[in-house]
C-alpha cells in the first residue's frame, strides 16, 4: 500500500465481499476458541462440526470461530445465529450433542431445548 486510494479501495472491496457472504449465508455456527473453550475440547467440537458438514452436506451456513464467548463455565460453547439475527447458544458441547444439534438445528431448523444456555 502505497497510497490512501489503496486503502480506501482494499476496505471497499472489503466490506463488499463481507456483504456478498453476508446475502449468501443463511445461518452462522460460531465455535468459542477463546483458552477457556481450547481448553474444554473446543477443537475437537469444531473438527466433529466440519465432518457433519461435510457429511451431511450443509450448505449456505459460514461454520467459523471466535474468541472468548464469554460463558466459561460452559465451554465448549456453540453459537448458532440466524440470518434475521436471532442466536442461539449451546453449551457443555461434546460430539453426541453436535449431531443432535446438527440434524435438529441446522437440518430441520428446530434448536435443541435441552441443551440451551
Amino acid at each position: 500500500m502505497k497510497s490512501w486510494e489503496e486503502i480506501v479501495a482494499i476496505k471497499d472491496k472489503l466490506k463488499l465481499d463481507m456483504e456478498v457472504r453476508h446475502e449468501l449465508d443463511a445461518r452462522r455456527v460460531i465455535v468459542g476458541m477463546g483458552t477457556c473453550g481450547i481448553k474444554a475440547g473446543a477443537r475437537d467440537i469444531m473438527a466433529e462440526l466440519m465432518k457433519e458438514f461435510a457429511e451431511k452436506n450443509i450448505e449456505h451456513t459460514m461454520l467459523t470461530l471466535e474468541g472468548c464467548i464469554g460463558k466459561c463455565d460452559k465451554e465448549p460453547v456453540i453459537e448458532v445465529i440466524e440470518k434475521n439475527g436471532d442466536k442461539v447458544v449451546y453449551g457443555l458441547v461434546d460430539k453426541e450433542k453436535v449431531k443432535k444439534t446438527v440434524d435438529s438445528h441446522l437440518l430441520n431448523d428446530k434448536a435443541v431445548s435441552e441443551f440451551t444456555l
